[in-house]
């Protein structure tokens, strides 16, 4: 036994290294979300709303004229499975025990695609979703617009 946990050793140190990087303070690392960043609206009309704005500095959702700055997203890295190799991304944005809403960016395999989904809802004493969450359902899919859509 003592051998196979030597062996393993190096292993989990160089997992305890890894960690850091991967909850680095760069809520959404470029070299897995850059391709997703921009603008997006529903049909890909920014004059519409909700607007959700995503940059590597977090989100901007804007819902009935009001913005909130979501900098620290949960990202959902295993979301695909553990061998998914595509290139749509999922985040919390709401963190913490109640996560309402579940974003995809490039929603199946679409560029510039996003879906915004209601997550857990219908479950046992999980709530329904607040008006500005269900709006944010309601609009989806959203797809990239303004230069470089």
């Amino acid at each position: 036994m003592r051998q196979f946990t030597r062996s393993l050793a190096p292993l989990f140190l160089g997992l305890a290294l890894a960690l850091p990087a991967i909850a680095a303070d760069d809520p959404l690392p470029a070299s897995s979300f850059a391709h997703t960043f921009g603008r997006y609206a529903p049909d890909g009309d920014c004059t519409r709303e909700p607007r959700i704005v995503v940059a590597a500095s977090g989100l901007e959702i804007t819902v009935n004229g009001s913005t909130e700055k979501i900098t620290q997203p949960d990202v959902a890295w295993a979301y695909g499975g553990n061998f998914y190799e595509g290139s749509s991304r999922w985040l919390f944005p709401y963190s913490g025990d109640d996560r309402p809403v579940l974003m995809s960016l490039d929603a199946d395999e679409k560029t510039g695609v996003m879906h915004i989904d209601p997550h857990d809802r219908g479950s046992a004493g999980v709530p329904a979703l607040s008006a500005r969450h269900q709006a944010l359902v309601d609009s989806s899919p959203y797809l990239r617009c303004g230069p470089g859509a």
